[in-house]
């Protein structure tokens, strides 16, 4: 259970960064963040299910 809300705290994380990177217009950080954030959120759905 702990770590499906480590999960969704790294994603919000994620996103906050990248939203933030965005107005930096910093590309290659953007793109980094934005699939972090993809695969954190897949993750904690994963083992919300299992």
């Amino acid at each position: 259970m702990y770590i499906e809300i480590l999960f969704f705290i790294l994603c919000f994380y994620y996103t906050l960064t990248f939203i933030e990177n965005l107005h930096n217009e910093d590309k290659r950080v953007t793109k980094q963040a934005k699939y972090a954030a993809i695969v954190c959120l897949i993750l904690a759905f994963i083992f919300l299910v299992v």
